[in-house]
């Protein structure tokens, strides 16, 4: 684990230890009654987490750093992520080691979809490793190398959100313009975010929902 790079990143983080701790005690609100409440609750929480973890790996001093730090799918305050706490050690370990293999791969990437291909390459076979650890660890160190994601990948998670919205969610990622009005717009990391945390509550949102294919 690096140390941490600097004041402004300290106080991020301990920004993004309150926003945790808070998202902790409800992560989504009972009753969202419109998709402005949505984004709303999700700008004053999960967006901030979300920033804030990938400012602090993109001042990691290395690349090597990045990457052992994103294999351990480690978070600014010393713990695994949420997302990857039920991944075994062996798993995270063997990861680690083919991840560094291929760090010349890393840093040659031209964009993000080839450094999600090479991660998903070299990790996806392992066992206990899925497409959300291939597709956050892809984040984690294209953060470092100033890569950002121009689709929606669909994993376990955005799968179910994406379904929910009537989207056609058994293909490996969607265009941003495919998503409903109000997410159309939104970074795809957001609206990866966004499909993972409220997947439960769309159905109820006041928002015509696409027919697949449309």
């Amino acid at each position: 684990m690096s140390r941490l790079p600097g004041r402004s990143t300290r106080s991020s983080v301990l920004r993004m230890r309150r926003a945790h701790e808070q998202s902790g005690r409800s992560e989504v609100s009972p009753r969202l009654r419109d998709w402005e409440e949505l984004l709303r609750e999700y700008g004053a929480v999960h967006a901030i987490n979300q920033r804030t973890e990938l400012s602090w790996y993109a001042a990691h001093p290395s690349l090597t750093s990045a990457v052992i730090a994103a294999a351990n799918a480690s978070n600014a305050f010393g713990s695994r992520s949420d997302h990857q706490r039920r991944i075994q050690k062996r798993a995270i370990a063997i990861a680690k080691y083919s991840l560094l293999k291929k760090k010349r791969m890393l840093a040659s990437a031209k964009s993000f979809h080839q450094l999600h291909q090479i991660i998903s390459a070299a990790v996806g076979p392992i066992f206990g490793i899925g497409e959300l650890y291939c597709y956050d660890t892809a984040v984690r160190i294209g953060a470092f190398r100033g890569l950002v994601p121009d689709r929606v990948y669909l994993h376990a998670g955005t799968r179910k959100g994406a379904r929910a919205l009537g989207l056609e969610y058994q293909r490996p990622w969607l265009w941003p313009h495919e998503l409903p009005a109000p997410l159309a717009h939104r970074s795809p990391i957001d609206i990866e975010n966004i499909l993972c945390i409220y997947e439960c509550e769309f159905a109820d949102l006041p928002v015509k929902r696409r027919a697949c294919g449309t």
